[in-house]
């Protein structure tokens, strides 16, 4: 297993380094510190097989919801009094869904496309 973040920190501190001080390879203890924590989160946290599967799964949502409403761009809601003339389907759509809250994407996800509920990601009222 790989060394812990917070062991790397305290290994650091202990043999005095952490204060700015380079050392014979030019690198600081905090540099060292730093770099162990983002490994750490690249590996444990970001990269991790259930975090890859919960952000594929947002895209196919994402996707699907601008595919919608580029097809049906009179359905977007629009509180400013129409689209601008010549304005891209696409773009209309993509400027919707960008600006919705993950909890309001997955809902109109299910009402408006009948998205099944345990194909929506985890986190989000499930």
């Amino acid at each position: 297993m790989r060394d812990q973040p917070w062991r790397t920190a305290r290994r650091v501190h202990r043999r005095g380094r952490g204060d700015g001080a380079r050392d014979g390879d030019g690198r600081d203890g905090h540099a060292d510190a730093l770099a162990a924590f983002r490994t750490f989160n690249y590996e444990r946290i970001y990269l991790r097989d259930e975090s890859v599967a919960q952000g594929e799964a947002v895209v196919r949502v994402l996707r699907a919801l601008v595919e919608h409403f580029a097809a049906r761009p009179d359905a977007v809601p629009d509180p400013m009094g129409g689209a601008p003339a010549g304005e891209d389907p696409v773009h209309r759509a993509v400027r919707y869904v960008s600006g919705m809250t993950d909890r309001f994407a997955f809902r109109t996800a299910v009402d408006v496309l009948g998205w099944p509920t345990g194909s929506l990601p985890r986190g989000i009222d499930r």
